[in-house]
């Protein structure tokens, strides 16, 4: 049986940089590119460990091509922030590998067009990068703007998937 309170972490790598993901049985919580201080190890558990298999499996599949295999892991309900952000991470969600949408475009797109300087702090704290896409939010003419980790990831996130700036 499955301790659904049961949190654990994994490190893996995408596109050559590691990443930690925090994720209980039923998703994942949060991910960084920033190691963290200590991690839990989690409790051997089946339910865990299918969790932490679908998470290596979408970043393998990621890294090999399949931009949106990340996108489809599950995800713990906490792992969309409230309020405004939360309404501009579900909007980071609808953009397609290979595009980009300027801050003032998700603004828009979350329903509030002239909340860009919120869409972009939307972005900034977006918990589930690259399973939430905010690195596909760029600047209105086309430049990396800002990413929460080094502008480089997001530049070699963006090239991977083939984006044009």
């Amino acid at each position: 049986m499955s301790n659904s309170t049961a949190q654990a972490c994994l490190e893996t790598q995408v596109l050559g940089y590691p990443l930690w993901v925090y994720y209980t049985a039923e998703g994942i919580a949060s991910a960084t590119f920033e190691k963290p201080a200590a991690m839990p190890a989690g409790e051997a558990d089946a339910d865990l460990e299918e969790m932490a298999q679908m998470i290596r499996n979408a970043v393998a599949a990621y890294n090999a091509g399949d931009y949106e295999a990340v996108e489809y892991v599950k995800r713990m309900a906490d792992s969309r922030s409230g309020g405004y952000y939360g309404l501009a991470q579900d909007a980071m969600d609808s953009i397609p590998a290979g595009t980009t949408v300027s801050y003032s475009e998700l603004a828009y797109m979350a329903g509030n067009p002239k909340a860009h300087r919120a869409a972009a702090s939307a972005c900034a704290n977006n918990p589930i990068p690259i399973f939430r896409p905010c690195h596909r939010v760029v600047t209105k003419d086309h430049k990396l703007g800002g990413f929460a980790f080094d502008v480089a990831i997001k530049a070699k996130l963006l090239a991977h998937e083939g984006s044009q700036l």
